[in-house]
């Protein structure tokens, strides 16, 4: 199996979404990774002030 079927398939089951749910996986991810990087941003403002 490709190896980029295998990840979405671990996220998908990880998350408890369906098969289907590809595009709710990707959203879910998409969202976490911005949390994430404004995140990074204000913890380096801080730093730096």
């Amino acid at each position: 199996m490709d190896r980029s079927k295998r990840w979405s398939r671990w996220w998908r089951k990880f998350l408890g979404l369906s098969p289907d749910g590809y595009h709710k996986a990707v959203e879910i991810l998409r969202q976490r990774y911005i949390d994430e990087s404004r995140h990074v941003t204000r913890f380096s403002f801080a730093k730096s002030c």
